[in-house]
């Protein structure tokens, strides 16, 4: 007789969980299940629910409805030539306070800072990134904030034209070499400005 025979049933009975240890692994697979259900359940709630996230408005009405609304700003003109062979068109742009969503859509948290909000079109932002980026600064450049726009925060609010350097690519370390291919200017529209329009 082979000696781990012998052994046979005993090392079997030590492997298989006997009756009242198996029905407890049960329970415990049960309860980690349950729990592995509501922590989905809960991520799922607080991924979608919209109170505290950054909000940015989707126009300038939108932006006065919320009351976070600051100023319009344009192009001096339209295109705009950024250099000899570059040019960029807007269809608004604004500043507003920064704001976050409340316990739902329509609720509005002012916070503090300003963000400026550029809308133009697909077209205009085609390979913006990749070929070219609108500041220089880790901080003070323009990220998109979806297919049509594209945004920067600031401390205040300036009183003047304001200009960002553009440049070619995306480099976005202080401390690498940019390379500059032109100059983005916006300036405010002012009430006096919007009658000699209409």
């Amino acid at each position: 007789m082979h000696p781990s025979s012998a052994y046979g049933p005993l090392l079997s009975s030590l492997r298989r969980p006997q009756g009242p240890v198996r029905a407890r692994e049960g329970r415990s697979r049960s309860g980690s299940m349950i729990f592995c259900l509501l922590s989905i359940a809960w991520f799922g709630i607080t991924c979608t629910t919209p109170s505290g996230h950054l909000g940015v408005s989707n126009g300038i009405e939108e932006a006065k409805e919320r009351g976070v609304m600051v100023g319009e700003y344009a192009l001096p003109q339209s295109p705009y030539k950024i250099n000899d062979t570059m040019s960029f068109s807007i269809s608004n742009a604004w500043i507003e306070r920064r704001w976050a969503y409340g316990s739902d859509n329509s609720e509005t948290i002012v916070l503090d800072g300003f963000q400026l909000i550029i809308e133009t079109s697909e077209s205009e932002l085609k390979n913006y990134y990749s070929t070219w980026t609108i500041g220089v600064g880790g901080e003070a450049y323009f990220r998109p904030c979806g297919k049509t726009c594209i945004l920067t925060d600031m401390d205040y609010v300036p009183g003047d034209t304001l200009y960002w350097k553009v440049q070619m690519g995306r480099v976005l370390h202080p401390d690498l070499q940019k390379t500059v291919i032109g100059v983005l200017r916006l300036a405010p529209i002012r009430e006096n400005d919007r009658r000699v329009a209409s």
